[in-house]
This record gives structure tokens, sequence and C-alpha cells, in this order.
């Protein structure tokens, strides 16, 4: 009797051993992460467009493009899109959270070179746009706030004007085109200067919104000498919730007040303004040599106006996203 009590005992001991490592190695195999999933900073050019989180857990997690756009994924069911514009080109990237943070959704844009054809269409003659899917609530004002430089020497006489009449003129339209209809009904509301830098970490990634947009200047240090400036919109079910922009800030940069004469490798600050406001509001860029006259061209030339005055197709694809202002 005795021998077989411990024969049974035994016995439950083995299965029980066996159950536990059967479940371990369930478990072990379930949360093997891939190769792609590992390291402080990920490449978004390895991710796949759709990440299951039990695949790979993104949230609080940054993501790098090829480029330089960079984010730090939301960890809610919170979008953002980042825009590098670069003297070079321009890089893009964008993830969603889904489904209550079970899955993210990535977007890229590749860098796309600077183009020297001349072959383009007239501005008030191009209708191209690329309106996005996350926009302001119509009928309200977008709150911004303005942060100056640092202490150091742009080149620009007057920053803070240059900045607001970038901003100004993508809320209003300006444009050189007759034939356009009414302003398209989004408005904004200026909240003065603030302390508080534009929402883009030093190492230069979108951040955690935290509900103020601010539009000014940072020296973005873990960016590439290339960068001109970088914009962050975050959005919830279609509606933004935030938009900052980082205009860059280094001494004997390549900046310009945006009137009168223009020493040669300069940017105007209130043309690069307009373009990174058009993507706080909505609009992506729009590739092709035949749109380099848009405001919205992957790419701002040195010492020029233009941008600061929409064509057909920036002004279109406002009205796409707002609807006329009545």
């Amino acid at each position: 009797m005795s021998r077989q009590r411990n024969w049974i005992a035994s016995t439950a001991a083995g299965l029980s051993a066996l159950s536990a490592c059967a479940v371990a190695g369930v478990a072990g195999t379930a949360h093997a992460a891939p190769a792609w999933c590992s390291g402080p900073v990920l490449d978004a050019g390895a991710l796949p467009e759709v990440v299951d989180r039990d695949a790979c857990d993104l949230r609080g997690r940054v993501v790098r493009a090829e480029g330089g756009a960079a984010v730090r994924v939301p960890a809610d069911e919170t979008s953002v899109l980042a825009h590098v514009l670069r003297r070079d080109g321009r890089s893009e990237l964008g993830v969603t959270t889904e489904r209550g943070g079970s899955r993210f959704r990535l977007h890229r844009e590749a860098p796309e070179p600077r183009r020297t054809a001349a072959a383009a269409l007239a501005a008030c003659k191009d209708g191209a746009f690329n309106a996005g899917k996350v926009t302001w609530p119509k009928g309200e004002a977008v709150k911004w706030s303005y942060h100056a430089p640092p202490d150091v020497d742009l080149g620009v006489k007057d920053p803070a004007e240059a900045v607001g009449r970038g901003v100004k003129d993508a809320f209003e339209a300006t444009t050189d085109c007759e034939d356009l209809g009414p302003k398209p009904d989004i408005e904004q509301a200026y909240q003065g200067t603030t302390d508080r830098e534009p929402n883009i970490a030093a190492a230069g990634e979108c951040g955690k919104p935290d509900g103020t947009s601010v539009i000014g200047w940072r020296n973005v240090k873990g960016m590439s000498d290339q960068v001109l400036a970088m914009t962050c919109q975050w959005g919830r079910g279609g509606t933004a919730i935030e938009g900052d922009t980082a205009m860059r800030a280094v001494k004997d940069m390549w900046w310009e007040q945006g009137q009168g004469t223009c020493p040669k490798g300069r940017y105007y600050a209130s043309a690069v303004a307009t373009h990174e406001t058009l993507h706080v509001l909505g609009l992506g860029h729009v590739s092709g040599n035949e749109h380099d006259n848009l405001t919205m061209s992957p790419t701002v030339a040195p010492c020029d106006a233009g941008p600061s005055t929409l064509g057909k197709g920036d002004y279109l694809g406002l009205i796409k996203l707002y609807g006329e202002r009545s």
C-alpha cells in the first residue's frame, strides 16, 4: 500500500513538472520579440506597416525613419505625425495607436532629395494637394503660442514677426492667385509668447502631447545639420489636439527675415513657417517635379519667398479639410 502511494505521488510530481515546462515553453514562445523590436530606438524601415502589440509593444517607444523623422508612440488611441523639412529633402513618419493600444499602424515617406529641374506648373495653375486625415474642429480657432529663440544670432531681425507672418499666411490662405474663392473656415487664436519649447525632444522626436500648441525656435541637437524645421501633429479620432513646430535655432545658420535682399544659401523664415503651419493644419507634401511651385512641395529653396503665398493646390487642400469661411 505504501509503494502504491509513493508511485502515485511520484507520477503526480512528474506530470506537474512536465506541465510547468510546457507552460514555460508556451510563455517563452509568446514573449519572444522579433529582431526589429529590440533596442532603445526602433528603425521604422524594418517595422511592418501594422504591428500587433503581442509581437512588439510600441507604446512609449521611439521609432525613427530614414531622414530623421521620429516619434514617441502614444499609449492610447492617439495618432502622431512628424514632418521634417531638410535642406536636402524631407522625411515623414506617422504612427497611430489603434484598438485600445493593441495595434499600431505606421505611415512612412522616404526622404525625397532636392530637385533641380525647373519644369514645374505655375502655382496658380497647379491644383494638386495632399489632405491628411486629422483636422482641427471646425468653427473653433486654433490656439497657439510663440516660443522665442535662445540668445543666438539667427540672421533674422525680428524672428517673432517672421514666424507670425508665416502662420497668418497659412491660416488666411494668402495667395497671388486671382481666381480662388473664399478663405478656408479655420482661424487662429494667438496666445502670446511662452517659455515652453515646441514639444520636440532634444533627440529629435515628437514627444507626448501636452495639449499646448507651440510654434517657434529650438535647437534640436539630436537632428542632422540638414534639418530646417520639424512639425509634429497629434490627433484622436481624426481630430487634431496639438501641433508644434520647431524652427532650427542655431547661430549663423541659414535664416533671413523674408523681406529685402537675401544672402546666398539662406532661407526665408516666414516661407518655412507657412509651409510648417500648413502641416499643423493637416496638409501633407505633394511630390513630383511638376508641383515644385506649391507651398507644400517637399523642398524649400534658399532665398525663395514663393512658399509664403499659397498656390491653387494648397488653397484647395485647405478647402477640402475645412470648407469655405462664410
